[in-house]
């Protein structure tokens, strides 16, 4: 295909190109994603509408160019987009559960229907659709007027801002839908739909997260090395993981909590008997422990001592008798520091040194 430039734009480092026809998919389109591949030496970075695209380098005006299309993920948006339909068909048929929205990323596609399903609904869905797949049925592609169209009893009605003729996507048996997009000859193209989440959303909707094709077996071929993985780190077999995970989690709880309580007991004999950290009369300095410094404030006498902490990388000072933000401020103005807080708790972090804290809190 040539396609032909009728003007570029630059934006940061980007080109925002019209072009004379309109011979693109847009991204987000019927939930689609959009065309890809190179305008001569410029790839495609986005689709805005049919006749402009985000390009990744300038061409030239009233110039032809010849357009290499990504064919791979052209066929991946077919197969992902068919899954849809059948999906949602299915979910409509079998569960009374109406498609709202679609949705295609990168990565995955989602469906936001109108109603909760189970697990095991799901389940049942996918079994289904496996079986229609074993069965070869085509993928029609129909046009009809839209005074026609809306008397062929479509899954979904069609906008009344349609005007004109209306493409119809017909899988005998399983879904009839008006549709823009890409789709393959043949549910067989599809090899399998799988379902990998699903959440609530708002406007009591359930999001349904789901893979279809090659994403399908990339997914599978992803969790088996991360199963195996785990297998060999666990040293035990795949399906007693969760088992032995559960294990090492409620051990990992326990080390934690009784970790917590020692913190605790040096935060207090901290707090109860500082001198070791006391760098000035009324300065405590803690840079040590970071469990302990994050914890220590609350076992020592706040009224009495200023208490300097580092942890992660920043400093935190308390006091309950002082207030911090003069400090604060001072620091930043005079040091290349960032920080926040308030009269009792500033959080320092940037280029300074215990000393300097010292001192700008004695003055």
């Amino acid at each position: 295909m040539k396609v032909k430039i009728k003007s570029v734009n630059k934006k940061n480092d980007y080109y925002i190109t019209e072009i004379y026809t309109e011979s693109f998919y847009p991204d987000g389109k019927g939930g689609q994603l959009g065309d890809r591949g190179f305008i001569g030496n410029s790839e495609i970075k986005e689709v805005i509408s049919a006749d402009k695209l985000i390009l990744s380098a300038e061409l030239e005006t009233d110039k032809e160019y010849d357009f290499n299309e990504d064919t791979e993920r052209k066929e991946d948006i077919s197969v992902q987009h068919t899954a849809q339909h059948v999906l949602s068909a299915v979910l409509n048929d079998r569960y009374n559960a109406y498609t709202e929205s679609f949705r295609m990323s990168e990565n995955y596609s989602t469906i936001d229907i109108n109603k909760e399903v189970t697990d095991e609904e799901l389940k049942n869905t996918e079994k289904i659709i496996f079986e229609l797949i074993q069965k070869n049925i085509p993928v029609n592609e129909l046009t009809a007027e839209k005074e026609e169209a809306v008397k062929l009893h479509l899954r979904k009605p069609i906008s009344d801002k349609v005007t004109g003729k209306v493409r119809i996507i017909e899988i005998p048996g399983i879904d009839i839908s008006a549709c823009g997009g890409y789709h393959v000859k043949n549910i067989s193209q599809l090899s399998i739909v799988k379902t990998i989440k699903k959440e609530r959303v708002k406007g009591g909707l359930t999001r349904i997260y789901f893979l279809a094709g090659k994403r399908a077996l990339d997914d599978y071929d992803k969790k088996t090395h991360v199963f195996s993985q785990l297998s060999l780190l666990l040293s035990c077999p795949t399906e007693e993981i969760y088992e032995k995970s559960a294990e090492l989690n409620e051990k990992f709880i326990a080390i934690k909590n009784e970790n917590k309580k020692l913190t605790e007991n040096i935060c207090y004999l901290i707090g109860k008997n500082p001198d070791e950290y006391i760098k000035e009369k009324n300065i405590l300095f803690y840079p040590e422990d970071d469990d302990v410094a994050k914890n220590l404030f609350r076992f020592t006498d706040l009224n009495k001592y200023i208490l300097i902490t580092f942890s992660g990388g920043s400093y935190s000072i308390f006091s309950e008798k002082y207030d911090l933000t003069g400090i604060l401020n001072k620091l930043k103005s005079e040091y290349s520091v960032k920080g926040g807080g308030n009269k009792s708790r500033i959080n320092i972090k940037g280029e300074i040194t215990p000393e300097i804290l010292f001192e700008a809190i004695k003055k």
